[in-house]
C-alpha cells in the first residue's frame, strides 16, 4: 500500500514538474519568436515522451530476462521525444499516427496543422545564424557546448555533482552490495530515488527560485 502511494505521488510531482518546465519553455521560446504560435503542448508531449522511454528502460532492466525489449522500444521512445522536442514535422506525423486514438489523432492532427510551417529550421544557435549542425533532430554537439558554457556556474555544478552522485552510488551498489546479490523491483524504485536526490533537489530549488521566490 505505500508503495502504491508513494508511486502515485511521485507520478503526481513529476506531471507537475512536466507541466511547470513546459510553461517555461514555452515563454522562453516566445520570447525569442514571439510571432510563434504557443508551443506549450509540444513541450509537454515532448517531455512527456522521453519520460515514458526512461520509465520503459528501467523497467526492462529490472527484469530484462522478460521485458528486456521494454529497453530498445524505451529508447526508440526516447529518440522521437526528443525530436517533438525539435520541432520536427515528421516525427509529429508519427507521433499522431502510433497513437491509434480517433481522440489524439484530431486533437494533436489539428495541432501539428497549425504549426506544420513553423515546425523545422526555426532554432538559432548564439549569434542569431540558423544552425545547420543538427544529426538526426538531436542537438549537435556544437550547440550542446554553446548551451553548457550559457550555463551559470551554479547550474553546472549541480549537473555535474548529479551525474558524480549518480556514477558512485551505482559503484558502491555493485562492490558491497547493500541490497543483496540480486535487485529486486522495490529495491530498484530505493536506488532510483537515492540516485536521483541530487535532481529532485535542485529541481525544488529552481522550482521555489521561480515560483515562490
Amino acid at each position: 500500500m505505500a508503495l502504491l502511494v508513494g508511486i502515485a505521488v511521485g507520478g503526481c510531482v513529476a506531471l507537475g514538474l512536466l507541466i511547470f518546465f513546459s510553461i517555461t519553455l514555452n515563454r522562453q521560446m516566445l520570447v525569442k519568436h514571439p510571432d510563434r504560435k504557443p508551443y506549450a503542448w509540444g513541450y509537454f508531449l515532448a517531455l512527456f515522451t522521453m519520460t515514458a522511454g526512461v520509465i520503459s528502460i528501467i523497467l526492462g532492466l529490472i527484469d530484462y530476462s522478460h521485458d528486456g525489449w521494454a529497453v530498445y522500444t524505451g529508447v526508440a521512445t526516447i529518440w522521437l521525444g526528443a525530436l517533438l522536442y525539435r520541432r520536427n514535422r515528421w516525427a509529429w506525423f508519427l507521433f499522431v499516427l502510433l497513437q491509434f486514438n480517433p481522440g489524439g489523432w484530431i486533437i494533436n492532427g489539428t495541432y501539428l496543422w497549425r504549426r506544420w510551417s513553423e515546425m523545422d529550421g526555426m532554432d538559432k544557435v548564439p549569434g542569431g545564424s540558423t544552425s545547420t549542425s543538427r544529426s538526426g533532430g538531436f542537438i549537435s554537439p556544437t550547440r550542446l557546448t554553446a548551451w553548457w558554457r550559457n550555463q551559470s556556474a551554479q547550474v553546472r555544478g549541480w549537473i555535474f555533482l548529479s551525474g558524480v552522485w549518480i556514477a558512485l552510488v551505482w559503484i558502491v551498489v555493485m562492490i558491497f552490495e547493500p541490497f543483496g546479490s540480486e535487485l529486486y523491483s522495490e529495491e530498484y524504485i530505493k536506488l532510483i530515488f537515492i540516485m536521483s536526490v541530487p535532481l529532485l533537489g535542485g529541481g525544488i530549488k529552481f522550482t521555489y527560485d521561480r515560483v515562490v521566490k
